[in-house]
């Protein structure tokens, strides 16, 4: 199952234009008066965009700049990134660049431009061609490579691992590597051996006894077999004795469904799939896989892939019934969608929404204000952060990625600080960009409950503020939105009002943006008795975090039963001026559908956030509970009855726990594993593994908890690995999260992620997970 990595074949399209490995210069644009001209080339090796960059004295440090293919998000084409757009409108004014030359910049043509997106801040690098079949073949090339890249299995992702660690533990780039090398990369991967025993396993791979200036190294062949003699998993092994054929390490047809059925409780599985999965993960071992057996090393392959993770793969798809009502489900939000950092000074961004749109977001935020030449903008309105035009998020955001991760309804979340003029201009935007994608009125008169999210396949819906309906009675509710400042007209203005009284009506309202606005109509909150007597359907209100707390601890069912009919929006505290997240699992736990986040900050609010709307297909729509839709439920109140799970989950082992912050340097660490259980709050509990010390690489805990969860619909379970100090500082080395309806029974791998939400590398925690229910007594 071990190949050296020349021979690892990525299939690369035979018509990869030969100048991506040869070089070929292209300017980078920064700024329109920022441009420079680079020669970039794509390493097939390594599997990296780079380019020579500055020769000057100043940047001698780094002359090189890299990409990873892996870490590329989207290869784009055209002018769709915040520096093109500002560049599109100086080329409209008449600048934008000379003649065509090896030492002048090109004409700013869109069709010669394109852009990579990458890295976990979804940075840009945006690039103009000297021409459009130039153009043309970086974008086609780049995006077979990346599709490629991404489609590989978990073999081929972990020789692309194991390669760029062979990289790292060559210093001196000879393609081989000396002992001292050997213990360094050892070090890298949180391995502690002695001397001795590292350079017995040296000399036992070190079978073509080369030498570079008289030093043993060992060559890509002999440095996987050291890799692979540090790999051993015992409890692998005893696993596969345990099932293999007569006790042995090895399993047939028969071996890996009695395994598949017994201990993954996998369903509908049959002999024909086991076959399958044997001659897949045994395909380049000839003798295993003709003779349809499974050896240890693809046992270890089946239990990495997706299918035996600690998530149900099929939940990876959309399961759930599409057809109910919209707030019989949780919406996947985002808050101040446009802004890339804090709320005061940060970057306004058309990246903002693409990303949150590709993560499966199904509700943006647009603040729209007044801009130059009678055009809206979007910012954080007061603040220093800066200012993007409306009609460039429609057309470079929501237009082409409203339903790139979704196609179930994307609703449009209003503050609208706009004149009358602007209003108009904005309407006229939504309409001419975004066309049919619009949700209109026409044929919404005859619903009394709100349309659900299969009948609004591939809508867009604008959530704002409605002028009223002259043929609606009286008792119409103001549709105003508690996180704007807006000024209302006052109707009557009685010292005690009652339910049955008009009080406002807005002003400042374009009819022509009113027009636009329908099934998500901002109103005020006044109370629960209120809206549930004179509310309609169609009714929005957005409140702040800490009235929804207050609500979710004093009046919990009550805020229950209204999301049963009603959209409710909750939004960050104004404090939050770093952009941080308030806790989402307690209004959650009341029905609350638009949970709206700061997706530019991870943080432990947005982790969970993901492990919510993983689940579904991640479409961004997750069905609640029944408790929450059906039936009494007061998530505020003690669970006396009702039926409860046991979770037993015994935490085996580790594999490539990464250093603090994913450091090659440091001491090699002291893991432990902790495993929360968070939901409801009398499910609040957690559980801890001793500290293995000096060994992330591999470490063995074989240790085993049960957990008791009442409210198991709204429950998630948290694990999180941290490295042991004695100074009590516990550095958090990777965590995982996980809906408990979205776990599987059986042995599974659990991948951690780091600190921005990403995957580390290899880094995984080997558990067996079993559950059962039964009644309280």
């Amino acid at each position: 199952m071990w190949f050296p990595f020349a021979e690892v074949n990525y299939a690369l399209p035979p018509d990869l234009p030969e100048f991506f490995q040869n070089g070929c210069f292209l300017w980078k644009v920064r700024a329109a008066n920022k441009w420079y001209r680079r020669k970039y080339f794509l390493n097939l090796d390594d599997m990296q965009v780079r380019y020579d960059g500055s020769h000057k004295v100043t940047c001698l440090t780094d002359p090189i700049f890299h990409i990873d293919i892996n870490e590329i998000h989207e290869v784009r084409k055209g002018w769709m990134t915040d520096t093109f757009n500002k560049l599109s409108g100086q080329v409209a004014k008449g600048g934008g660049g000379g003649v065509a030359s090896r030492s002048k910049r090109p004409l700013a043509e869109e069709a010669c431009c394109f852009s990579i997106i990458h890295g976990s801040k979804r940075k840009t690098l945006d690039l103009v061609a000297s021409s459009e079949d130039v153009c043309e073949s970086w974008v086609a090339g780049l995006q077979q490579v990346i599709a490629i890249n991404n489609s590989v299995a978990y073999k081929r992702s972990y020789e692309m691992w194991l390669r760029k660690q062979f990289k790292i533990a060559d210093k001196d780039n000879t393609g081989a590597l000396n002992f001292d090398e050997c213990l360094h990369l050892l070090n890298q991967l949180n391995v502690t051996l002695s001397k001795k025993h590292a350079e017995g396993l040296f000399r036992e791979s070190n079978v073509h006894s080369k030498k570079i200036k008289n030093e043993d190294v060992l060559d890509e062949y002999e440095f996987v077999e050291f890799y692979r003699r540090l790999l051993d998993r015992p409890e692998l092994s005893q696993l596969m004795r345990r099932f293999g054929v007569h006790h042995t390490e090895t399993m047939g047809p028969n071996e890996l469904y009695k395994f598949a059925v017994e201990e993954q409780k996998m369903v509908n599985i049959s002999l024909e799939q086991c076959e399958g999965f044997i001659k897949g993960y045994e395909a380049e071992n000839v003798n295993y896989s003709e003779n349809c057996l499974l050896s240890t090393g693809g046992f270890r392959l089946f239990l990495l892939s997706e299918e035996q993770n600690i998530f149900n793969w099929t939940h990876r798809s959309v399961y759930q019934d599409m057809t109910r009502p919209l707030s019989e489900y949780f919406i996947a939000s985002s808050h101040n969608t446009y802004l890339l950092g804090d709320q005061l000074t940060s970057q306004s961004s058309v990246e903002g929404y693409i990303d949150a749109l590709k993560r499966g977001c199904r509700s943006v935020e647009l603040d729209i204000w007044d801009g130059a030449d009678g055009d809206p903008i979007v910012y954080h309105g007061y603040t220093l952060t800066s200012k993007i035009l409306f009609k460039e998020i429609l057309s470079d955001a929501i237009k082409p990625y409203a339903f790139a991760a979704s196609e179930y309804p994307l609703i449009l979340s209003f503050e609208n600080h706009c004149s009358i003029e602007q209003q108009k201009m904005a309407a006229k935007h939504l309409k001419s960009i975004l066309g049919d994608l619009l949700l209109t009125g026409e044929k919404l008169c005859d619903l009394s409950e709100l349309p659900s999210p299969e009948n609004l396949k591939r809508k867009i819906v604008v959530k704002g503020k409605k002028l009223p309906d002259i043929h609606q009675e009286n008792d119409f509710d103001s549709p105003c939105n508690s996180e704007d400042d807006y000024n209302y007209i006052e109707v009557s203005e009685p010292k005690h009002r009652t339910i049955n009284e008009p009080k406002i009506v807005p002003k400042n309202i374009a009819q022509e943006f009113s027009d636009l606005v329908n099934i998500c109509q901002s109103v005020k909150f006044q109370s629960f008795e209120h809206s549930r007597l004179k509310g309609h359907w169609y009714d929005i209100i957005s409140i702040q975090e800490k009235q929804a707390y207050k609500m979710s601890l004093d009046r919990g069912s009550e805020l229950v039963q209204h999301t049963r009919r009603q959209l409710l929006r909750i939004y960050p505290s104004g404090g939050r001026t770093n952009s941080s997240n308030y806790k989402p699992i307690p209004v959650w736990n009341c029905g609350c559908q638009l949970v709206a986040l700061n997706y530019q900050t991870f943080d432990k609010a947005l982790l969970y956030n993901k492990a919510r709307f993983q689940q579904n297909g991640n479409c961004g729509y997750v069905l609640k509970p029944e408790c929450l839709r059906k039936g009494s439920f007061n998530p505020s109140s003690p669970i006396k009855t009702g039926p409860t799970m046991l979770i037993t989950i015994k935490v085996i082992s580790g594999q490539h726990i990464p250093k603090p912050g994913q450091s090659a340097d440091g001491e090699v660490v002291d893991p432990y594993v902790i495993v929360k259980v968070r939901g409801h709050a009398e499910d609040k509990q957690r559980a801890q593994t001793s500290a293995i010390q000096n060994n992330g690489f591999n470490p063995v805990w074989n240790e085993t908890f049960t957990l008791s969860i009442k409210v198991p619909e709204l429950a998630f379970l948290h694990f999180i690995v941290r490295d042991h100090s004695a100074l009590g500082e516990d550095k958090k080395l990777g965590e995982y999260v996980v809906p408990v309806t979205s776990v599987m029974q059986g042995y599974r791998h659990v991948f951690l992620v780091g600190a921005d939400g990403e995957s580390i590398g290899q880094a995984s925690l080997f558990v067996h997970i079993s559950f059962k229910t039964f009644k309280d007594v």
